[in-house]
């Protein structure tokens, strides 16, 4: 069974939602005009005269998606895996580039955990390696 229920999902995506608000102002207020807000301090709060940095977002989503992971108990390599949506789009990218690309979901596969960005460390490293053997071999020619 996953580590995260459709709740726990729920949750989630308002705490990486909340993550990348707070960061990005935060950086703002850090990065590009600190004395400014140092000293008119309430107005770090109004998000709508604008002002969020990318960079304070996304250290925020990230520090949002390791704390929740955290206080659930849930492993950080199981979110970092089964919530990786690019993959779909990295295999578009590719066959519209000419490659043979495959998008594998390891659990079609009768692998019940694991993925293929962080095998190594992956407790079924060797059963997901086999796998992707496997697929190269069928369409590589020797």
């Amino acid at each position: 069974p996953a580590p995260m229920t459709v709740a726990d999902f729920d949750d989630f995506v308002l705490w990486v939602t909340f993550g990348i608000i707070l960061g990005g102002r935060i950086g703002y207020v850090l990065f590009y005009n600190p004395a400014h807000f140092a000293a008119h301090p309430l107005e770090i709060f109004q998000l709508w005269q604008g002002g969020m940095s990318f960079h304070g977002g996304f250290a925020g989503c990230v520090a949002a998606v390791m704390l929740f992971a955290r206080l659930r108990g849930i492993p950080i390599l199981w979110m970092q895996g089964e919530n990786n949506y690019s993959g779909p789009a990295q295999v578009q990218f590719l066959r519209q580039s000419g490659a043979d690309a495959e998008f594998m979901r390891l659990r079609d596969r009768g692998l019940e955990e694991g993925n293929t960005n962080l095998m190594v460390l992956e407790r079924n490293n060797f059963e997901v390696f086999g796998l992707i053997r496997d697929w190269l071999q069928q369409r590589v020619p020797a």
